[in-house]
């Protein structure tokens, strides 16, 4: 566990999807601690688009597309920069898929106590892939190679490389949440993955 320092960069990848006429949202987190050359945003996001989103299409079903990829670099006490650009397009998966609500759940898996593991829900899950709500042998082994690069720093071909965090950004008091200023969120790496073989009835989605 530590806390961030100023010399820190955060990179906040926010992929946006759309399905049957719903966006679906996943957002991904990465740090570099005092960098010695930072990599330009569009190399990040190059960078997610190959090992994490290009990863995601080959299971996912047609009928999902990542239609554009936000990167946002958090400096403490500086502006946020961004850049958008597309995201890696249609599934390649063309099998009847489920609702968009079905989802793969997968932990991202730290070290101590002090934040709890991150979480995501990927949508675009095929029908072909679960039996009585579970993965079947075949899907699990394949959803297992597809997720793998949440739990990899992002392989930029200028500068140093982001790695995968979980940050705790909110404190709870007596029932009430606050959001923390920057120099008091605490991070941790992803120091593994943990894939669920039962599949999920929610996704993060907005319309």
């Amino acid at each position: 566990m530590a806390f961030l320092t100023p010399e820190d960069r955060v990179y906040r990848i926010t992929d946006f999807q759309v399905m049957a006429a719903q966006q679906v949202i996943n957002v991904y987190w990465y740090l570099l601690n005092d960098p010695a050359t930072p990599p330009s945003l569009p190399d990040v996001l190059a960078a997610f688009n190959t090992q994490v989103a290009g990863l995601l299409d080959n299971e996912q079903v047609s009928t999902l597309s990542h239609e554009s990829v936000l990167v946002e670099l958090m400096i403490m006490d500086t502006d946020v920069t961004f850049y958008e650009a597309a995201g890696t397009g249609a599934g390649a998966n063309v099998a009847a898929p489920h609702p968009g609500f079905v989802a793969v759940g997968v932990e991202l898996r730290v070290s101590s106590r002090v934040t709890r593991p991150g979480g995501k829900r990927i949508a675009g899950l095929a029908e072909e892939d679960t039996e009585d709500d579970n993965l079947t042998g075949t899907a699990l082994g394949n959803w297992i190679v597809a997720t793998a690069g949440m739990g990899d720093d992002l392989l930029t071909s200028v500068g140093d490389n982001p790695f995968p965090v979980v940050i705790r950004r909110t404190s709870t008091t007596l029932g009430v949440t606050i959001d923390l200023p920057m120099n008091e969120w605490e991070w941790q790496p992803v120091t593994g993955l943990a894939l669920s073989t039962t599949v999920r009835s929610q996704v993060s989605r907005r319309k």
